[in-house]
């Protein structure tokens, strides 16, 4: 390294960095016709050894400072130059007064070039990087600018609603006329239409809480078209008292009573309220011409069922509640696509037995119903021909997962989360080899027959974690199977999740705990939709209890974490 050099001459940039290439090169083993992956960044060498790094100098940096070193020594003793005169004209040493003067020359050019002085006829200039970030998913960004023009004072403002994909959603430009520069507010200048969009992405509280900004803003919320109600969200830092969050929903709705809304969410986890009460809300709602609608409530409401079957523009319809729903002869959602049901108890608008019950769901995509009860007299039929069609994707679906599985019997941890193929698909588990390494085994949604198939070809399984319940699982079938060989040597952890207390499951927690010899922990997690029926979940605990056990030393737990 040419330290003597930099000490009195500065390097062009260039050669520094050739000389910094030469050292990283040395230090990593690096070759000219071979490089190697370097998992330590250049600039973490240059650190002080005291903070990780090895104390490798800034070479272009280090020539400054050395030079500007120079320069500090003449401040502080200014004879230097005259005693290297005296010594040249009195013992003839040093170099020539010319050189001298040369080098002092050059070195007020280096330490011009070191300290960046500006020329004055080129003054600098700052260039500003400007992009794009993209909101985070399901939200919308907006841009706005406006400009002026400053002789005539003319002003215009333009925005762009945007995705997370960078894709437009809307947009607006207006004409502010005359007005003076900073005067506008552009924000304000947007469309109530566009702001009660921009709104409706924030929680309704929030929204309301605009209203404060200004004159312009009071009453800009009430184009939301999003609205959700919890009484177990804070305000202001505190959660409400049921009267207040009673008052606060009441008034909320008596100022969108002219708007339309889109989606609507109420989740009553808190307080108990009046029946009435809430099925007014809803049938509020439900007038409004609403598309999403989700309903969260453990006690019983009452819901009106000429309004839920007459709002045709439902696409999104959750209702977790207990109520007992009128369901009429023939009815039809056009719009519907998704229908989740949890604890409702449906029953005919006919008292005498006439024709079947025809619900007509043409889009119906989704359907799930847990803990309901079908007290009709007569047959009801759910014509969803878009579900029967994702019905036969399934079994595709099914078929796919039969040979991925034969190629993977070699496996030691297996989780099968296939949604309802597991049950639609019956041929999966039929003609598999034995997984002789399988020791953890997961399953979403099976049935009895294919669980049997498993567990008779896994050998040495240790945990086995059940989600969300098991279908078609006879009493007979579990009463002449015989026991799978893993029950007797090897499994140890059995989990139920989404338990729904049906009477073949605790065939199941029968069969488990009467066979498995060395089983030592059974984790039973009860169904969310539980919380919303009448059932002694005490009585049922007792009845899992008292069954025989095989192993002395299996511990049985309860947990109230529900898996949906």
């Amino acid at each position: 390294m040419p330290s003597y050099t930099m000490q009195s001459t500065l390097l062009p940039k260039g050669i520094c960095l050739k000389i910094e290439k030469y050292c990283r090169e040395f230090v990593r083993g690096d070759k000219p016709n071979k490089k190697i992956w370097h998992t330590v960044h250049w600039d973490d060498f240059k650190l002080p050894k005291h903070m990780g790094g090895w104390g490798f100098r800034n070479l272009y940096s280090f020539n400054k400072v050395m030079i500007m070193k120079l320069n500090w020594g003449l401040i502080h003793n200014p004879d230097a130059l005259w005693r290297s005169r005296n010594e040249f004209v009195h013992n003839h040493k040093a170099a020539h007064v010319t050189a001298i003067v040369h080098s002092v020359l050059q070195l007020v050019r280096d330490s011009s070039r070191c300290l960046h002085v500006p020329s004055h006829d080129s003054p600098s200039k700052s260039v500003i990087q400007v992009g794009w970030t993209p909101p985070p998913e399901g939200w919308l960004k907006a841009n706005s600018d406006g400009s002026v023009r400053m002789g005539g004072s003319r002003s215009a403002c333009g925005g762009a609603l945007c995705d997370q994909l960078g894709r437009w959603v809307s947009g607006f430009q207006q004409n502010l006329g005359q007005t003076a520069f900073g005067e506008k507010d552009l924000i304000s200048k947007l469309h109530e239409s566009i702001l009660g969009h921009i709104l409706s992405f924030l929680p309704t509280v929030e929204a309301i809480c605009t209203s404060v900004l200004s004159r312009r803003w009071i009453h800009v919320w009430t184009s939301i078209t999003s609205v959700e109600f919890d009484d177990a969200l804070l305000f202001s830092g505190k959660k409400m008292q049921q009267e207040q969050f009673v008052n606060f929903v009441n008034r909320v709705l008596l100022h969108l009573a002219n708007s339309t809304i889109q989606s609507f969410s109420l989740c009553l986890t808190r307080y108990h309220y009046d029946a009435s009460q809430v099925s007014a809300w809803i049938s509020f709602i439900l007038e409004r011409r609403v598309q999403k609608l989700q309903i969260q409530y453990a006690d019983k409401v009452l819901i009106s069922s000429h309004s839920l079957f007459s709002c045709s523009s439902l696409v999104d319809l959750v209702l977790q509640t207990r109520c007992t729903l009128s369901v009429p002869i023939s009815a039809s959602l056009p719009n519907l696509q998704k229908l989740s049901i949890s604890g409702i108890r449906l029953v005919s608008d006919s008292s005498t037995y006439s024709k079947d019950i025809v619900l007509s769901f043409p889009v119906l995509k989704v359907f799930e119903a847990r803990g309901c009860e079908w007290s009709t007299i007569q047959n009801i039929s759910i014509q969803a021909p878009l579900l029967e069609r994702q019905k036969d994707n399934m079994k595709k679906l099914g078929f796919q997962a039969h040979k991925l599985l034969r190629q993977i019997h070699e496996v030691e941890r297996l989780k099968l989360l296939f949604y309802k193929v597991l049950m639609h698909a019956k041929d999966i588990f039929t003609h598999l080899p034995a997984f002789g390494r399988l020791t953890y085994l997961q399953l979403n949604e099976v049935t009895g027959e294919a669980l049997l198939h498993l567990l008779h070809n896994s050998p040495i399984l240790n945990t086995l974690v059940l989600l969300n319940g098991v279908s078609d699982l006879n009493k007979d079938i579990l009463t002449s199977a015989s026991v799978p060989h893993c029950f007797q040597s090897s499994l140890k952890v059995f989990q139920f999740k989404g338990f729904n207390v049906h009477e073949h499951e605790l065939y199941l927690a029968k069969f488990v705990m009467a066979n498995a010899a060395i089983l030592e922990r059974m984790t039973i997690s009860t169904a969310f939709w539980l919380r919303y029926v009448d059932i002694d979940m005490e009585k049922v605990k007792e009845q899992i209890f008292s069954l025989p056990k095989c192993s002395r030393f299996c511990e049985i737990e309860f947990s109230n974490d529900s898996v949906s």
